[in-house]
Parts: structure tokens; C-alpha cells; sequence
């Protein structure tokens, strides 16, 4: 995608060379640097459609290569363009040819009186992957618009730093159970193991049954050994999905607290939790294991989950019967 995502880049910047950026004296001495040479005979595209390219696919900060930035000098003029989608895909491509000089200058369109502007803004900050963007990104978190603030967050995702990170821990005590939820994935993708002890409160005491659910999912794939206490508190909790996630990810930390769960779990009629469950009891060895997964083997009706508890079978019957 990182190929793409610069070519895209590239074109737009070959439509724009020929633009002057004279008259934006303030900003024209911040966009000297230059680490492309734009060739002639590139065919162009023009800037809406290469905002409507970018736009299509979820960027992220590895989108462009450190070595190969574009000139922002080449698309300067587009963000006083009285067009908005020409100002958005400007704004965007400054943030994505993450030179660190723009941080101040992005911030300028974060007081855009257009939310698409603002959010295009955001958005950049997040290209960046510079983690001094999150003191910009801060006050956004607190806009009422619901949409804005989760395109905030999910800069602060791709910025994918400590003081991003230590941000997004602060959104499990948001007062907006959505932001919770997302916060919870978004730290669970992130395997952020500064989280556990909030994501361990959270599980435990949220007042949202779906926040207390991704709590601890995000748990389960942090596999922080100072959960466990936690995660084995969980095993008792009556809500059996969250009970599912501790045995998950105590499994995964080679821990068999929860394996009998696990294997109730091998026989659930939704393919996707028997297949976590028996990933899950692959990290274990434990004669008890034989004779699920011999009935698994035999009658589940996915060949390929059906396949797989065949395959680990056959390993621990070689170790047992040793």
C-alpha cells in the first residue's frame, strides 16, 4: 500500500509543480526542502481526484517511506483554494510527507470553520507520526463533535507513541461509552502494555457491559504477565464473554486457569469463538485436551477448524503416549 499511497502522492505533486506559491510569503521559507525531483513526462492527475485516492484507503503513518518525501511546495497554494476538497487533499499531503516543520502550520486548520476541513487537519497530524502532534490533537478530543473526536483517536493510533498511547489511556475514562469502546480496540491492536491496569478497571467496573467486553479482549492480546490476577478474577464473572477473553488470554500466557472454558468454547455454535478457543489451547499441553479434540477433529463442520484439532491432536497423542 506504502507504493500506492506515494504514488498517488507523487502525481498530485506533478499537477501542482507548475503553481507558483510566491504569494503566501509566511509559509514559502517553511517548504524549501525538497527530497524528490518531480519528472516532466509522470502523467498527471488532478488534486480532487488524488484527495478522492487518498481519501479511499486508510492511511497510516508507514504509508510514506521516511526517504521519499514529497514537496510540499508544489501543492502550497491549494490550501488557501477557495475549493474544499482541494484544501483537504493539500492539508493531508502535508501531513503525509512528515516533515516535522508543519506541525504548527496544520494547526491553523483546525480552527476551519468546515468540520471537513478540521477533520483533514486532524487526519494529517496523524501522517505525521510525529508525537510532538499530540499536544495539537489534545484539545480536539474535547469538540462535541462525536465524528471528529473519533477521527482524533484514530490519529493518535497512527501516530503510535508513548505520549499518543498514554492519550488514548485516557479516553477508557471518557464519559462517551462509544470513545471507550474504541479506545479499548484501538489499545488492543496497539498491544499496549502501559494499559493493562486501566483496561484491568475497566473490565471490572465499567458501567457498559460492550466497554467491560473489549476491556477485556484487549487484555487477552496484551498478554501482560501483571494481568493475571485480573484475567483469572474474570474466569468468575458472569458475563460469559468476558469470562471467554480471560481464559483467552490466559491461555496465551501458557496459563491453564481457563482451559476447561476453552474447551466448553470448542462445541459454541459461532465459528469465530471456536476458533479463538482452539488457537488458544494450542499453547497448552495438558492430557485433557485429547479427548475434545478428538471430537472436534471428528464432527466439527468447518474442515479447517475440524483439520487443525486434528493436527494438534496428533501432537499431543505424541507426547502422551510416549
Amino acid at each position: 500500500m506504502s507504493k500506492y499511497i506515494f504514488a498517488v502522492m507523487l502525481l498530485a505533486g506533478t499537477l501542482l509543480a507548475a503553481e507558483n506559491a510566491s504569494e503566501n510569503s509566511e509559509l514559502r521559507d517553511l517548504f524549501k526542502e525538497s527530497t524528490i525531483e518531480v519528472k516532466p513526462s509522470e502523467p498527471g492527475v488532478s488534486l480532487e481526484d488524488a484527495g478522492k485516492m487518498l481519501k479511499s484507503k486508510d492511511i497510516t503513518r508507514e504509508a510514506v517511506p521516511q526517504e521519499k518525501r514529497v514537496n510540499p511546495e508544489e501543492f502550497l497554494k491549494y490550501l488557501k483554494s477557495e475549493n474544499p476538497r482541494e484544501k483537504i487533499a493539500a492539508i493531508k499531503l502535508m501531513g503525509a510527507s512528515r516533515q516535522k516543520r508543519y506541525i504548527k502550520e496544520i494547526a491553523l486548520f483546525l480552527k476551519d470553520k468546515d468540520p471537513l476541513i478540521v477533520e483533514a487537519a486532524i487526519e494529517a497530524y496523524g501522517l505525521t507520526g510525529d508525537e510532538s502532534s499530540v499536544f495539537m490533537l489534545r484539545p480536539m478530543l474535547k469538540v462535541p463533535n462525536k465524528r471528529m473526536r473519533y477521527v482524533v483517536l484514530k490519529s493518535l493510533y497512527n501516530i503510535k507513541g508513548k505520549k499518543s498511547e498514554d492519550l488514548i489511556i485516557e479516553l477508557l475514562d471518557d464519559g462517551d461509552s462509544s470513545m471507550r469502546n474504541k479506545a479499548a480496540e484501538a489499545l488492543a491492536s496497539l498491544k499496549s502494555k502501559a494499559a493493562w491496569s486501566r483496561l484491568s478497571r475497566a473490565m471490572c467496573c465499567d458501567p457498559v457491559s460492550g466497554v467491560q467486553r473489549n476491556a477485556a479482549k484487549a487484555l487477552a492480546e496484551i498478554q501482560s504477565i501483571h494481568s493475571i490476577k485480573d484475567l483469572k478474577a474474570g474466569l468468575e464473572y458472569s458475563d460469559k464473554t468476558i469470562s471467554f477473553y480471560c481464559a483467552v488470554g490466559l491461555a496465551r500466557m501458557k496459563d491453564k486457569s481457563g482451559m476447561k472454558l476453552l474447551i466448553d468454547m470448542l462445541t459454541f455454535d459461532d465459528f469465530v469463538f471456536r476458533k479463538l478457543a482452539l488457537e488458544s489451547l494450542s499453547n497448552l499441553e495438558d492430557k485433557a485436551l485429547i479427548e475434545p479434540l478428538t471430537t472436534m477433529s471428528l464432527n466439527d463442520k468447518s474442515p479447517a477448524l475440524a483439520k487443525k484439532a486434528g493436527d494438534l491432536l496428533k501432537s499431543l497423542e505424541g507426547k502422551y503416549k510416549k
